[in-house]
């Protein structure tokens, strides 16, 4: 018998085989079966169909195919897909193509042959459905994406159309390229340079509606790396339309990126417009080291409504990596302007350094920021002066720190900012900061605050374990402003914090405050929303909170619990009186528990308050049916007494019980109120459910007196009863008050209220007297219908300074969503009229408009009341029919004004203007027509649309001419003048928020005149064109004498901090001419920034000539300035910033040929001087020395040894008053005698002195005559006495009548002196500049010493010819060079010593 176990085993593997290819054939089987069935359906028209269908089921109906055709799988076709969302469809696809080799996913490659739509069109962006349930976040597994190649050979889209909704623009693009990966796990588990995978990528966009193109091509392998990017956007580009730019237009960008990953070739070319950005170097993609140099500018522009600037300039060479870069640069931006900010200049500075050769030294920004304007009340706070900031960045130092220091004269910052940790396991991000503020004032007053003091903080701070730690201290010194800050804090006051914020735990470790008489200190902490704070406040003195309290008190609190259920504790000492009350103990106890949900808490106060005891006690709790119980226990002060027990309904919104107050002697308060009170008062309100009353009711009664100066009332009741007052009241109330007085008026009033909120009778009357000075009436009977919302005036009549108001008949009125008017008639007369100014208004307003209005017989004797002194005649008158709605309503409104004229002052002669204006509203828009006549002089047309609402497109324009020589008639009062024929045609367009200026102004034959200052200018021509936002100065030419001055520039007039670029020039200009100053000047000025914060005012001016004559006093009419002298103090001011900053950078030089005259003064100066700083700050240096000068005393000239003009004095106006410094020297044998002129231009002092000392009349007479007061004739006596009453002021005023015959003749020099110590008579000397430094001049001897003639050229500023022909003469004694009379040649050579 054979052996059965091998028959076994055979049979075993036979049935494992079997049951192997079971378990793996049937499967496959199975599989291989759908894929044929899949393969076999999919190709044919049912199949596809229930493709289509299955689509749309597995979606949800968010995805719809229809037309699924081709071969499946590898040549798909799909006319039509639909993707959607619950608003409906968002997205459709047509004419999809895909042929692509399946197979080859095998060996993990997606090829594609084609991939090619017809057309996307993208209606808007998908919106989530509110109502849809939130997805199950997804799992993340551990697997990474696997790593497949793909191959597009062609990638092709007809048509890509998106919507308007998409982007705010409609567009049309076309896509054609093909594209090659080598791998896409590294693009999708996380890109890098270094993982970057082989591709082979080309991309063409053009559009199909517009020009416009951008090309793509990438090819990256392991050696070389090439990205190019060229886009080219034409005049009204799709880029420059989406960012509402037109302005960059057309825009070319171009990027180049080639190379080895580790030294690849960059560039960089854009040009949007006018804007130039270029940068090209190279780069180490794998280390992130770069070496580029960078170039850009933009000219000056408005890239957004209320965006602007005057330039931007960048250039920069920088190297290194991000973290630390080295080289430098610069970026310069003019005359920033946004919504609420502005800047006139940002100089931006980039230096850094390289250490060992390596990028990682130190790199440092320097920042300065000029005229910046900043939001808030106080916009050019920091404008003032520069803020300079500077930040240094130390790569190679732990912790890579950064040094930062801000600058400016109202801040400082400084400190050291670690980047990272400076030690294994410390803090990434830590550093210091100090802060000092040395003028709180500016700032306070910024913030709305009167403060004046100085801080000095420190701030230390870390993140640590995710926990954010701050510590701060300092001082605070609060020297003036607020009294209660300054009694409080003080000059030494200490503030500190440490704090840590961790998640949403915030941990207070200390708070701490201490000043003069203020101590506090907290902490406490909020984990997990349970709180714990605790809170201690000490006031030793209460007089430094307010200087009418007195003593002291002392306040600890507390807090704790979670956030729904806390309990708070305060407990309050003192002892506190005021100026008047005597101080007395006061005790103050508050507890509460349970807060908010079921608040429980008992309330005590006791002590004495102005040598009366204090009592006070109430009670709070809710109770166990939702009620809420409030119990006024005890109030008892003085004849003050109280109780109230009141009980709160759960779910009910009025509490029931009683309040009763009294005060039998309101005079108890007087001196608790800080003024004297009379009267008494009792006031009782108690609330009741009645029985068998669905309501509750009310019951008040107010009575009693009361008085506080200016105002009292003799009687004041208020009785009766409101029915229901939380629900739907019903009034039955009474108010009278009678013998009122309050500021000179005297009178009585009543009104009452009875009846439900549906049919309210109002009532109300009052007599009174002295109202303006006359008697005043009010009757007026009302009708409310509250829910109704609309009133019915029955009655309303009244009379004030004369003058009546009626309503003419009754009227409704709706002041609901139906605001509506049932005819309202009125008039207003004034006194003595009969008739007067009648309103007529009926019609609907809200929801629809349908209104008639008019309003009639206008006349200024309405005004007259007000205005006594007002004399006019004229009409005015106005009509409107309106339709439509509010927001955009339909109809005409007309506007008429006749005669209107003003009968006396100034303006009397100007004639009566006439006015005609009406506007006719269509769609939300207006279309004007005004005209404006007033005789020959004035016709100004405007006409054009304009929108009724913020919204909507302005087109305005405005026409006319002026005949500037109509405001004479005002004008001539206040001594000036003007003329010119004035053009006008300005147009305005775009909205409202962001309009927009076009035309001009012509200004043709203008002149201006001011008597009173000397201005003259002649023969102006000025053309101002509107452009834009701005207005610019084409041209402006002004004659002054036999000069110009002429303008041109810009304003920013509706642009954001009003920007202002300016150059003014003047050419041999006399723009002054009077009696005090008269000078020829040439001017080469620019006027640059923005009026809102800070303007520049920069240049040079060159006085070609000038005479200041220095009178004797000022007229009454002159204002004296008060004149701050150097080394004088000013009295102590608060420090305010200006709103606005003007600086000032202006070098004013004259070659001679200033003359300085007066007080017998005649001095020709020449100089120079820097006037820096600002208008409020002025700093004004240098000044003007004397070439040449006499000085006139008793008909003897003196000639000056030398002399300076300083600009060194300033007026609380800042008005520059030039100082004197002039001295002349007389050498008689052994003595020297000196005048000194010396002072300020409006105060001059003229002193005397001598060597060796000697009287002031002797010193006088050496000076004069050469001799003693003992050797003096009668005459010299006289002309001696004549000269100390001109040196007193008791001499006359001007420059007497050798000045007024100087001017006649037109000389520079006219003086009579005396012959000297060795002559006898008089001398005569007059000359004149005849070019630019050649004088000539002569001189007449009346006692027969000769004629001479004298011719002096100026060869350098110090060295001069000097020619002198004479007759010849007799001279008594010896001859000096002043004395000779013959001729004589000789060189001149000025030095100082």
């Amino acid at each position: 018998m054979a052996d059965p176990a091998p028959a076994r085993s055979r049979r075993a593997r036979r049935i494992l085989l079997w049951t192997v290819g079971l378990l793996v054939g049937a499967p496959l089987a199975l599989v291989v079966l759908v894929l044929a069935v899949l393969l076999i359906g999919a190709n044919t028209g049912p199949g596809r169909r229930l493709i289509e269908r299955q689509a749309a089921s597995l979606s949800g109906g968010l995805v719809t195919l229809d037309g699924l055709a081709g071969r499946f799988p590898d040549g798909l076709r799909v006319a039509h897909v639909a993707v959607h969302d619950h608003l409906g469809t968002w997205l459709t696809i047509d004419g999809i193509r895909l042929d692509w080799h399946p197979l080859a996913l095998i060996g993990r490659t997606a090829r594609i042959d084609l991939a090619s739509i017809d057309r996307i069109a993208v209606a808007r962006l998908p919106v989530a459905d509110p109502d849809a349930r939130p997805s199950p976040p997804s799992k993340s597994g551990g697997s990474s994406i696997p790593n497949f190649a793909i191959e597009i050979a062609r990638l092709h889209v007809g048509e890509l159309a998106i919507a308007a909704p998409v982007t705010g623009l409609a567009a049309d693009l076309g896509l054609d390229g093909h594209v090659r990966v080598a791998g896409i796990a590294p693009l999708l588990n996380g890109v890098s340079v270094a993982t970057l995978p082989d591709s082979d990528i080309a991309l063409d966009v053009k559009r199909l509606d517009h020009p416009g193109t951008v090309s793509l091509t990438a090819l990256t392998n392991a050696e070389r790396l090439g990205l190019h990017l060229h886009a080219h956007d034409p005049q009204g580009g799709l880029v420059t339309a989406l960012a509402a730019m037109p302005m960059l237009d057309p825009l070319t960008l171009s990027l180049d990126l080639d190379g080895p990953r580790e030294a690849s070739a960059v560039k960089l070319a854009l040009k949007a417009g006018p804007v130039v950005l270029d940068a090209q170097g190279t780069a180490d993609l794998m280390t992130r080291h770069f070496d580029l140099s960078t170039t850009g500018s933009a000219p000056a522009m408005e890239p957004r409504p209320g965006i602007a600037w005057n330039g931007v300039s960048l250039n920069a060479h920088v190297s290194g990596t991000p973290a630390a870069p080295a080289g430098s640069g610069r970026l310069v931006l003019d005359n920033l302007t946004a919504p609420g900010v502005g800047l006139s200049r940002l100089t931006a500075d980039f230096t850094g350094q390289a250490a060992d050769g390596a990028a990682s030294g130190p790199a440092t920004l320097h920042a300065v920021l000029d005229g910046l304007r900043i939001p808030g009340p106080r916009p050019a706070l920091l404008a003032q002066s520069p803020v300079m900031l500077e930040a240094t960045l130390h790569g190679d130092q732990p912790g890579r720190p950064v040094d930062l220091t801000l600058f400016h004269d109202l801040a400082q910052i400084q400190g050291r900012i670690f980047t990272a940790a400076t030690q294994p396991g410390g803090s990434a991000l830590h550093g210091h900061l100090g802060i000092t503020l040395p003028q709180l004032a500016p700032l306070a007053e910024a913030g709305g605050v009167t403060l004046a003091g100085h801080a000095a903080l420190g701030t230390d701070f870390e993140l640590r374990n995710g926990a954010e730690i701050v510590g701060l201290g300092g001082t605070v010194a609060i020297t003036g402003g607020q009294p209660q800050a300054v009694g409080l804090i003080g000059d030494a006051g200490q503030v500190s914090l440490t704090a840590s914020l961790a998640g949403h735990d915030v941990r207070i470790y200390g708070l701490k405050l201490d000043g003069r008489a203020l101590h506090l200190d907290a902490s406490g902490s909020d984990l997990s929303n349970t709180l714990d704070l605790h809170t201690s406040l000490r006031l030793p003195n209460l007089q430094a909170a307010l200087p009418t309290l007195r003593g002291t008190l002392g306040l600890d609190a507390s807090v704790h619990g979670p956030l729904d259920d806390l309990a708070a504790s305060v407990r309050a000492n003192g002892n506190i009186g005021s100026d008047i009350i005597p101080a007395g103990p006061l005790t103050l106890a508050l507890d509460a528990d349970h807060l908010p949900k079921a608040p429980q808490g008992h309330i005590t106060l006791d002590g004495t308050l102005d040598r009366a005891p204090l009592t006070l006690a109430a009670n709070v709790a809710r109770l166990a049916d939702g009620s809420t119980h409030v119990t006024l226990d005890r109030l008892g002060w003085k004849s003050a007494s109280g109780h109230a027990d009141l009980t709160l309904p759960a779910g009910a919104r009025l509490p029931l019980g009683s309040v009763d107050l009294r005060m039998a002697r309101l005079a108890d308060l007087s001196r608790v109120a800080g003024q004297a009170i009379t009267g008494s008062l009792k006031a009782v309100v108690t609330t009741s459910q009645p029985a068998g009353s669905a309501h509750p009711v009310a019951r008040i009664d107010v009575s009693g007196s009361a008085g506080a100066r200016p105002a009292s009332v003799g009687r004041l009741a208020l009785a009766g009863t409101v029915v229901d007052p939380a629900g739907t009241p019903t009034l039955d109330l009474a108010l009278r008050a009678d013998q009122i007085a309050a500021s000179g008026i005297t009178g009585n009033a009543s009104v009452t209220a009875k009846g439900p909120q549906t049919a309210l009778a109002v009532t109300a009357r009052g007599a009174f007297e002295h109202v303006a000075g006359a008697p005043a009436t009010l009757d007026a009977a009302l009708l409310l219908d509250l829910p109704g919302k609309h009133v019915r005036v029955q009655r309303l009549a009244g009379t004030a300074k004369g003058e009546t108001l009626r309503l003419l008949a009754p009227a409704r009125i709706g002041f609901g969503p139906a605001i509506e008017v049932d005819r309202l008639r009125a008039s207003l007369a004034p006194a003595g009229a009969t008739t007067g100014a009648l309103l007529d208004v009926a019609g609907t307003v809200s929801p629809r408009l349908d209104l008639t209005a008019s309003l009639a017989n206008v006349t200024p004797a309405l005004a007259r009341p007000f205005a006594p002194t007002l004399d006019a005649t004229g009409v005015i008158a106005a009509q409107a029919r309106l339709t439509g709605t509010t927001a955009k309503p339909s109809g005409s409104v007309t506007l008429t004004a006749r005669n209107m004229h003003l009968r006396t002052g100034p303006a009397a002669s100007l004639p009566p203007a006439v006015l005609d204006a009406r506007a006719v509203l269509v769609g939300g828009s207006a279309r004007i027509d005004a005209h404006l006549d007033a005789g020959r002089e004035i016709a100004l047309a405007l006409s054009g649309t304009a929108p009724v609402g913020a919204d909507g497109a302005l087109g305005l324009r405005a026409r006319g001419n002026i005949d500037l020589a109509v405001a004479n008639a005002v004008l001539g009062a206040e001594g000036r003048q003007a003329g010119g024929q004035l053009g006008l045609d300005l147009g305005v367009s775009g909205t409202a928020k962001a309009p927009r200026l076009d035309g001009a102004i012509r200004l043709d034959h203008g002149q201006i005149q001011d008597f009173a200052q000397g201005v003259r200018l002649t023969d102006i021509s000025a053309l101002i064109t509107a452009r834009g936002q701005s207005i610019g100065i084409d041209s402006f030419v002004a004659h002054a004498g036999d000069g110009t001055l002429n303008a041109s520039g810009s304003v920013g007039a509706l642009v954001p901090g009003l920007p202002v670029d300016l150059h003014l020039t003047a050419h041999k200009a006399k723009p002054l001419a009077s009696d005090l100053l008269t000078a020829v000047l040439d001017m080469d000025l620019t006027v640059k920034g923005q009026v809102q914060s800070r303007l520049d005012v920069a240049g040079t001016v060159t006085i070609d000539s000038a005479a200041i004559n220095i009178p004797n006093g000022l007229p009454p009419s002159v204002a004296t300035l008060d004149v701050i002298r150097p080394g004088e103090t000013r009295a102590t001011q608060a420090a305010v910033a200006p709103a606005r900053i003007v600086g000032l950078d202006m070098t004013v030089r004259s070659p001679g040929q200033i003359f300085v005259r007066g007080h017998g003064l005649d001095a020709e100066m020449a100089g120079k001087l820097h006037v820096g700083g600002t208008t409020t700050a002025p700093q004004v240096s240098g000044g003007f020395d004397m070439r040449r000068g006499t000085f006139s005393l008793a008909g003897v000239s003196l000639t000056f040894t030398k002399g300076r003009v300083g600009f060194d004095g300033a007026g609380v106006t800042n008005a520059i008053d030039p100082s004197l410094d002039f001295t002349a020297e007389s050498f008689v044998e052994n003595d020297v005698a000196r005048l000194h002129v010396g002072g300020y231009a409006s105060a001059p002092k003229i002193t005397l002195s001598s060597n060796p000392p000697l009287p002031q009349d002797q010193v006088l007479a050496l000076i004069l005559f050469q001799q003693t007061t003992t050797k003096l004739s009668t005459a010299q006596i006289v002309s001696l006495t004549a000269a100390l009453a001109e040196l007193s002021g008791a001499g006359g005023s001007g420059g007497g009548v050798l000045g007024t015959v100087r001017s006649t003749l037109g000389l520079d020099r006219l003086s009579v002196g005396s012959g000297g110590a060795n002559t006898s008579g008089a001398s005569v000397e007059a000359g004149k500049y005849v070019a630019r430094g050649v004088y000539v001049g002569a001189k007449q001897s009346t006692s027969g010493a000769g004629t001479q003639a004298q011719v002096q050229i100026d060869l350098t500023r110090r060295l001069k010819l000097e020619t002198v022909v004479g007759t010849g003469g007799q001279v008594t004694g010896t001859t000096t060079p002043e004395n000779d009379p013959g001729s004589s040649v000789g060189l001149k050579y000025q030095f100082q010593y």
